[in-house]
């Protein structure tokens, strides 16, 4: 573990501070600070959805609750004035008040309640747009958190972080569901609870016994609010969790597609990835149920609660206690009490979520149990002034690895030559490379102390030191811009953008590293690039051209020239000789090949210095020693790799937009919600539960405008109550019959809610499904063509949960509301046609709304998504590159391009949070004119004697309840818009055509003796994404039982051919054969069975030994045949070293390039594959091992 991490110090980054035109100061520095003490980290913060709530918020919080507690009062108010109308329908009725009295009184009534609702609509809009804001700022500060505490790790936490990508992929939608819980949802609550004092402040003002008897369930919804939140706050945790094992087998799967396919491992990961998702699926029926059970058993209980009600107000009117006007207002003011109370719990089961999301962010924090203190450290300053001589000293240097017992290094004493070439020579898996990551600090010793120019390395800066020694690695990171900007990253700490970086020093870069053929062939030096479009000696040109650039005092070449061919490296090499003059040079390599007499040479084996000195000298004096390290045949084997190299640690091949047909078909514009369900039909099991649900969402449509019917019956002996008759029978018989159809409707909600939400996740698991398996149906090309790892894992994992919304909630909406207004309008026009037509004619104007609305809101939630997209890959790229970011002092730029992408998000946000609001605000105004203009004529109609108190109050009942169902549809939007996205997104990956490369072929040929065993018959070849002919013509025979050559110049298509008899690309028919059948016409599995390709670059999974080992193995492996192979490959000291042997977690960052080629070497052998095909497998091995894998080839 490394004594010092890196801390980030945030510099003015209130995203509200803008006074230089931005929302973010966009500097991050590493400062030699005492990490915590002004680091933003998760560990100083509370865990629950609060945790990124800072003071400066004040204002907009406060502002915006001022503005949402204000919507709150005109609920009450409006209640005030329904009572205040019926009590002048009363006094008419009494004859207190002539027609024309009654008329005009109830004019100034309904304008008055149009004009709360116009106020209504302004304080939610800017409300709810204050509170959406709040919620994105929120949710940055949580990226925020969550970026920067990734840069201040050290590697030794990357080292053991075995499920990153996953975890990553899972606390994006965790950010997502923070926001959700502290946007608008949380203005919605505080709205709720203001509303809930409001009215019930307003009920117990005119009547507070009345009031007490109605409520008096309510400490009963408490409790069971807070039973079923607990319940819904588990099964989310642990739905959570099994998301983010399912994303981490997507993103291993996806980003090393071609070992997956190579080692025949497709329907392995499958069934774990099956398995998963069907536990997540599980975890969820359960959070379905539990929100079900609560809304259904809440609106049974609210439903009922007027039940005593009006027999306790029919009761204190007969006594002469209570008006009708204040039993009305009591009544309206609990009714939609009742119905804010339902709204309060579906928020909280929203805030559960949230809450449980947190809790998953929780787990980022960003601690370190043993700061160093800093008061000791030397300032750069101090440093660039004193005299520099470039001396680099180890003394009495160990060092292990957390995953090991062994150390690497063993009372290491040496001093390199300064201004001068130096090498650093030895097998592979002696220490070699451990010696420049701690120089660096990339890690700790564990004794002793490294020292420049007399300094311990721990005491400088580490951002001083970094700029001085430049460390070029074996495997490095290229990034999703430009040939240029690749080079220019280098020296972009010496100017202000990279723009600002000369052209002539790229020019420069590039002419010392050869890449002139490569700019031509990648359309120049401004053609944007990525991780898996290069091949392994094109990256290491690039991060040679790095290294000229930059010009550091100290320059570290680890392996730097492996995948170059020899003619290149030894150019490349003169090279640097004449321009590392008077500088200090270290070269770590096995090949011995480049070394002069006169060269500093040390020896390293078995983490110890064998020797050091001149080589010239150590040469005649270790002859047999440097026999073993020297072989021409290594660095004849060091020919560049033409097929991209997927790498699970380093390789950014998650940096890119989606395939091209998501992006043709996202401008093409997106799927309907009915042609996105009508797919979901034709996809979904259990069909039949999907029915039940339908008929229940059906029949609680119907029972919705039979409820209000009976309780306009109920209304109505109020009215006669007040007037003197007797209704004690009247009231009984609707009593009994409003308790029938609470239950009725009770029932039918829970299974409506629960049976669509259990036919969603199924539908849901099985476009999982569907989708893992389409796209492990793609050859190679669908992956290096663009198709983003990260972003597949996004779609399929997080965005599918969008889905969810268009079954489990806008078909029961939408079912729910075509019912409810056919049945609501026939019914209130059988009651009384006149004033069901003016209801009627707000109908289609709530629903042009509603479309204009929806439009808007895909737009803004389209471009809210796609930014939300680029934010999340670039944390992915600055994952999978750390090492160059760290050795590189990169953190700064990748930092303020963050920022300038989450300010990108930010004022996106605006225009969304813009758009949300006003969807919400205009429902508010909608009903008001609605329910204004009903009532406004209704009373017209009682007031010219066409309709009497009983008509009037089943029509206006009626059209209330159909008209607030209408409205309801404005705002399940948002939701809707995304599962949308979503599932356009997921039907055009299941469109998919199946590669025949990866699909066809049902031949299962054996091996015969006598018939060739692979054939080459005039094979040409090209990627899809290049221009460039690989092969072209190629002819040639390969007889069973013999080991072939294949030897060539770089780019000459040599791992082409590997990669082609492994049908990882397509080739056309009847060009190669293996015996004597076209291998276009082998099952696939078959031939994979058969036939093992050993890539040159390593990869691995992180797991442990044993199932890196055997992945991919059938049935038929012998545990005991793992002995012989890792002794053959020299592997069982190296076992045997592990703390916990086979079973050790191991990364390929813990393991030397050598070492991870021979445990490659190993699982190919213990397939015991007919044909075995060793792709520059021994580059990174040393002269011995090299001979090793000769004699068990021979």
């Amino acid at each position: 573990m490394s004594k010092e991490s890196p801390t980030l110090t945030l510099v003015n980054s209130n995203p509200f501070d803008d006074k230089n035109g931005i929302l973010y100061q966009t500097s991050i520095e590493l400062s030699s600070i005492n990490p915590g003490e002004n680091q933003t980290n998760l560990s100083t913060r509370r865990s629950n959805i609060t945790a990124f709530i800072e003071p400066k918020d004040t204002l907009i919080l406060t502002v915006a609750t001022v503005l949402i507690c204000f919507t709150a009062v005109g609920s009450p108010l409006q209640s005030v004035l329904y009572g205040k109308i019926f009590s002048k329908m009363s006094q008419f009725f009494q004859g207190s008040l002539t027609a024309s009295e009654f008329i005009s009184k109830v004019k100034l009534i309904c304008g008055e309640i149009m004009i709360v609702g116009l106020g209504q609509m302004l304080f939610t809009w800017t409300g709810i747009f204050l509170w959406m804001k709040f919620g994105e700022i929120q949710q940055i500060r949580a990226r925020r958190t969550i970026f920067t505490s990734l840069l201040a790790k050290d590697i030794s936490w990357y080292d053991t972080a075995t499920s990153l990508m996953g975890d990553v992929t899972q606390a994006n939608r965790c950010v997502e569901e923070l926001r959700a819980g502290t946007s608008e949802v949380m203005g919605l609550l505080i709205q709720t609870i203001a509303s809930v004092i409001a009215l019930l402040v307003t009920s117990l003002y005119h009547s507070w016994l009345l009031t007490i008897v109605i409520m008096a369930g309510t400490p009963v919804m408490g409790l069971l609010g807070w039973f079923f939140g607990l319940l819904t706050y588990k099964s989310a945790l642990i739905e959570n969790d099994y998301s983010s094992q399912a994303s981490r087998i997507l993103d291993w799967s996806f980003v090393s597609s071609s070992l997956v396919r190579i080692l025949g491992a497709k329907y392995y990961e499958m069934v774990k990835f099956n398995k998963v998702v069907q536990s997540s699926a599980e975890a969820y029926y359960k959070l379905a149920n539990s929100i079900a059970l609560n809304e259904s058993v809440l609106k049974i209980l609210i439903l009922l609660m007027f039940v005593q009600g009006f027999w306790f107000g029919n009761h204190m009117i007969q006594n002469g206690k209570l008006d009708v006007a204040q039993v009305f207002t009591c009544f309206s003011s609990c009714l939609l009490l009742g119905s804010q109370v339902t709204k309060f719990n579906h928020l909280l089961a929203i805030l559960n979520k949230a809450h449980a999301a947190m809790t998953r962010l929780k787990s980022w924090e960003n601690t370190d149990d043993n700061p160093k203190s800093y008061s000791k450290l030397i300032s750069p300053t101090a440093l660039s002034k004193s005299s520099y001589n470039g001396v680099i000293s180890f003394r009495n240097v160990s060092f292990a690895y957390s995953t090991r017992e062994n150390s690497v290094l063993q009372n290491i004493n040496l001093s390199f030559k300064p201004g001068g070439i130096n090498f650093v020579v030895g097998k592979s898996g002696s220490g070699k490379s451990t010696l420049s990551q701690l120089l660096l600090k990339f890690y700790s010793p564990s004794e002793g102390e490294v020292l420049l120019d007399g300094h311990n390395v721990d005491d400088i800066d580490s951002k001083e030191l970094k700029n001085w020694i430049t460390l070029i690695e074996q495997s490095p990171s290229i990034f999703t811009v430009s040939i240029k900007n690749n080079i220019g990253l280098a020296v972009i700490n010496n100017f202000d953008s990279l723009s600002d970086v000369p052209e002539h020093k790229i020019q420069e870069a590039c002419e010392f590293a050869q890449m002139q053929d490569m700019i031509v062939s990648k359309g120049g030096l401004d053609s944007v690039i990525k991780q898996d479009s290069l091949s392994g000696g094109q990256k290491q040109r690039i991060s040679l051209a790095r290294a000229r650039i930059k010009d550091s005092p100290i320059l570290i070449l680890d392996e730097a020239f492996s995948a170059l061919d020899n003619k290149t490296s030894e150019s490349i090499f003169a090279s640097l000789r004449e321009w590392r003059v008077g500088k200090t040079t270290i070269v770590i390599t096995h090949d011995v090949s480049q070394i002069q007499n006169d060269d500093f040479t040390v020896v390293i084996e078995n983490g110890c210095v064998k020797t050091q000195g001149n080589y010239g000298d150590i040469n005649s004096r270790y002859r047999q020693m440097m026999t073993r390290i020297h072989s021409p045949k290594l660095k004849s084997l060091a020919i560049q790799k033409e097929v991209p190299a997927f790498n699970y640690l380093t390789n950014p091949a998650i940096l890119k937009d989606l395939d091209n047909s998501f992006d043709k078909g996202e401008e093409q514009g997106m799927r309907s919600v009915l042609s996105i369900l009508w797919f979901c039909s034709s996809n979904m099991e259990h069909k039949w539960i999907l029915l039940l649900g339908i008929v229940a969402s059906v029949v609680e449509g119907i029972a919705n405008p039979v409820f209000s019917y009976c309780f306009s019956k109920l209304l109505s002996t109020i009215v006669e109550s007040s007037l003197g008759k007797s209704i004690t029978s009247t009231i009984t018989k609707w009593s009994v019959i409003v308790i029938g159809v609470a239950i009725s409707i009770g029932m039918t909600n829970y299974f409506s809610t629960f049976l669509l939400a259990f036919c969603s996740e199924k539908w849901i698991v099985n476009l999982r499904k569907q989708a893992f398996l389409k796209i492990n149906e793609q050859d190679m090309t669908y992956f290096s063509e663009g198709a983003s790892p990260a972003e597949l894992t996004t779609l399929i994992m997080n965005d599918t949960r969008d889905l969810r919304a268009l079954v489990a909630q806008f078909m029961s909406l939408s079912i729910n509301l075509v019912t409810l207004v056919l049945v609501g309008i026939t019914w209130s026009i059988v009651c009384g046609w006149k004033l069901a037509l003016v209801g009627i004619s707000f109908v289609p104007l709530v629903l042009l709304i509603t479309c204009v609305y929806g439009m808007l809101l895909q737009r803004s939630e389209k471009n809210y998504k796609d930014q939300v997209v680029v934010v999340e890959a670039h944390v992915h790229e600055v994952i999978s590159s750390i090492r160059t970011i760290i050795g590189f002092n990169l953190q700064n730029y990748f930092s303020n391009s963050f920022y300038c992408k989450m300010n990108t998000l930010l004022r996106v946000s605006v225009f969304r949070s813009f758009h949300t609001g006003f969807g919400e605000a205009l429902s508010e105004l909608c009903m008001a004119i609605a329910i204004g203009s009903i009532l406004l004529y209704g009373m017209i109609l009682v007031g010219k004697r066409e309709y009497t108190g009983d008509k009037l109050l089943q029509v206006i009942t009626l059209l209330t309840f159909t008209l607030t169902s209408s409205s309801a549809l404005l705002g399940q939007l948002p939701e809707i818009t995304r599962g949308q996205r979503a599932g356009t997104f997921m039907i055009k990956l299941l469109d998919l055509k199946s590669s025949p490369t990866e699909n066809e072929g049902t031949k299962k040929p054996v091996k015969v003796g006598g018939k060739a065993g692979i054939q080459f018959k005039n094979v040409s070849f090209k990627y899809p994404s290049t221009d460039k002919i690989i092969l072209k013509g190629v002819n040639f025979d390969v007889c069973l039982n013999t080991i072939t050559g294949i030897l060539g110049e770089s780019g000459a298509g040599k791992s082409t051919v590997g990669s082609i008899l492994m049908r990882l690309q397509n080739v056309a028919a009847n060009s190669i054969y293996i015996y004597g059948v076209d291998i276009s016409s082998w099952d696939i599995d078959w031939l994979r069975e058969r036939v093992t390709l050993v890539p040159q670059r390593p990869q691995i999974f992180p797991g442990t030994f044993y199932e890196n080992l055997t992945y991919g193995l059938g049935a038929n492996f012998l545990p005991r045949a793992l002995d012989e192979v890792l002794e053959l490959v020299n592997l069982t000291s190296f076992v045997v070293s592990l703390p916990e042997g086979l079973s050790t977690l191991i990364g390929s960052d813990l393991m030397s390039g050598g070492q991870l080629q021979r445990l490659c070497i190993a699982r190919a052998l213990l397939r015991h594959p007919e044909i075995l095909i060793m792709d520059e497998c021994t580059s990174s091995l040393d002269p011995e091992n090299v001979d090793m894998v000769g004699d068990f080839d021979t």
